[in-house]
C-alpha cells in the first residue's frame, strides 16, 4: 500500500501515513501494479491528468482532485493512456473547476476509454467542464454509489469509438442533480448495459420569451438566474419547432442560444437539463428502478441514430418518472435502412410528463411516445401495466400513448392505466 498527502513528500517511500508521498501521480506509480493507494482528506491541484496504472485502486477520504485555472486538462482522471485495467476509485471528489476553464464538450473529468474492469464508487463528480465521466469501448465498467453535479455537457457517457462494443456496464445507485447539460446518461453503440435504481433531477424553467436570432428574452415565468451553459432550450417560435443549446446566460432574463430561431414575441419556452435517459443504437439495454425528475425535453428516449446498427431489445420497467418537459418514454426511429425494435414497457409510473406544453408540442405532451421517422423503421413495441397520471394545476398529458408513423400491428398495449388527482 502507498500513502499520499498535501503534506507528503516524493521522496518519501509512502509505505506509511507518516511518510507519504506528495502528488497522487507519484503514489499511483509506485503502488503499481495491483496495489492501493491510500490518500488523506487533502486538495490535489492537478497541472497534468493523472494517469491510473493497472489494478491500482485510489481509495480517497473526501480527497479532491481538481484543476487550477485555466489549466483546461484533458481529461483530469485518465484510465485509458496507462491501459488501467481492473482499476477503481473509490472515495474523491473529482472538480474541474468549471468557472476558471474553458468549456468544451469534448474534455472528460474522468476518462475511462478503453480500459476493462474500472471500478468507480461512492466518487463526487463536479463543476466539469464538459463530460463528467467517459467510459467509452472499455468493457465491464462499474459506475456505482456516486454523486454528479453541475456538468456542461453529458454526466454520463458510455459512446463507442469505432463500431458496437459489448459492453456489459453496471451504472446504479447515482444521484445526478442540478446544472446537468445536455442530457444526463447517454449510450451509444454499446450492448447489454444496466441502469439501475438511479436518481436524476434535472433543472426545468418555463415560461414566456421573445426570441431574436439567438437571443432569447424573458417576458414572464421563470427566470434563469442560477442556469449554466449545456442544456436545452426548447420552443416553437412561429410555429417552427426550435431545440437549441444554451451557449450563454448573460443575465438572469437573458439566454443565448448556439445557432439562431425563427423571431417571433410571446412564445412558450422551457429551458433546462436534456434527456435524463438517452439510448441509441444498442442492444440489451435494461432501465429499471431510476426515479427521474424534471428536464426540458424527455426523460427516457431511445432511438437508432444512424444507420447499420439497430436498437434492439430495450426493457423499460418500474421507473418513476415526474414532471419531464417532453415524453416519460420516448422511442424513435430515426436512420433509413436500419430498426427500433423489440421494445418493452412495463410497471412504470409517468406523472405529469409534457410539462413544456406548447413549447414541446402535440408530439411530446405524452406519457409514452413512438415516432417512426421512416417506413417501417419502428416495431414490436409491448407497453403492459403502466400508470399515467395527471396532476391537477399543471401542463396536461394530451395521450397516455402517442404514435406517429408506426405501422399497424406493431405496438402492443395492455393494462394501462390513466388518472387524474
Amino acid at each position: 500500500m502507498t500513502f499520499v498527502s498535501a503534506s507528503g513528500s516524493d521522496s518519501n517511500s509512502g509505505l506509511n501515513p507518516e511518510s507519504p508521498k506528495l502528488t497522487l501521480q507519484a503514489a499511483v506509480d509506485a503502488a503499481s501494479p495491483n496495489g492501493t493507494v491510500y490518500a488523506d482528506a487533502s486538495t490535489f491541484t492537478l497541472t497534468s491528468p493523472l494517469v491510473m496504472r493497472p489494478g491500482v485502486q485510489l481509495v480517497g477520504s473526501n480527497t479532491v482532485i481538481k484543476q487550477g485555472a485555466g489549466a483546461n486538462l484533458h481529461p483530469l482522471v485518465d484510465f485509458d493512456t496507462g491501459a488501467a485495467h481492473g482499476s477503481s476509485m473509490r472515495g474523491c471528489i473529482v472538480d474541474q473547476n468549471r468557472d476558471n476553464n474553458e468549456e468544451y464538450p469534448n474534455r472528460n473529468g474522468v476518462y475511462i476509454g478503453s480500459a476493462n474492469d474500472v471500478v468507480l464508487e461512492w466518487n463526487k463528480f463536479r463543476n466539469m467542464v464538459g463530460t463528467g465521466v467517459n467510459v467509452s469501448n472499455g468493457r465491464r465498467p462499474i459506475v456505482c454509489h456516486n454523486d454528479f453535479q453541475n456538468i456542461n455537457c453529458i454526466a454520463l457517457a458510455v459512446s463507442t469509438i469505432g463500431g458496437a462494443v459489448v459492453t456489459n456496464g453496471l451504472f446504479a445507485f447515482n444521484t445526478f442533480w442540478e446544472n446537468l447539460g445536455q442530457h444526463v446518461i447517454v449510450v451509444k453503440k454499446s450492448h447489454g448495459n444496466q441502469i439501475l435504481n438511479n436518481r436524476i433531477e434535472g433543472v426545468q424553467r418555463r415560461g414566456v420569451c421573445n426570441v431574436s436570432g439567438t437571443t432569447v428574452t424573458r417576458v414572464s415565468g421563470a427566470d434563469f438566474a442560477g442556469l449554466k451553459p449545456g442544456g436545452f432550450c426548447i420552443m416553437s417560435p412561429g410555429g417552427n419547432f426550435t431545440e437549441g443549446y444554451v451557449v450563454g446566460v448573460p443575465s438572469s432574463n437573458v439566454l443565448t442560444l448556439n445557432a439562431a430561431a425563427t423571431s417571433a414575441s410571446g412564445v412558450e419556452f422551457i429551458v433546462g437539463t436534456g434527456d435524463m435517459i438517452n439510448i441509441g443504437n444498442s442492444w440489451r439495454t435494461r432501465i429499471a428502478g431510476n426515479e427521474l425528475y424534471y428536464g426540458a425535453s424527455g426523460a427516457i428516449v431511445i432511438h437508432n441514430f444512424e444507420g447499420g446498427n439497430y436498437l434492439q431489445h430495450t426493457t423499460i420497467e418500474n421507473n418513476n418518472i415526474y414532471y419531464a418537459g417532453g415524453s416519460g418514454v420516448g422511442v424513435q426511429s430515426v436512420a433509413n435502412g436500419t430498426l427500433s425494435c423489440d421494445t418493452t414497457i412495463r410497471n412504470n409510473t409517468i406523472i405529469s410528463c409534457g410539462m413544456g406544453g406548447a413549447a414541446v408540442g402535440v408530439v411530446g405532451r405524452n406519457a409514452i411516445g413512438l415516432i417512426d421517422f421512416q417506413p417501417t423503421s419502428l416495431g414490436s413495441v409491448m407497453i403492459n401495466g403502466n400508470r399515467f397520471q395527471n396532476e391537477g394545476g399543471l401542463p396536461t398529458m394530451l395521450t397516455g400513448i402517442y404514435q406517429s408513423g408506426v405501422s399497424s400491428g406493431q405496438v402492443f398495449a395492455a393494462n394501462n392505466t390513466s388518472v387524474s388527482i
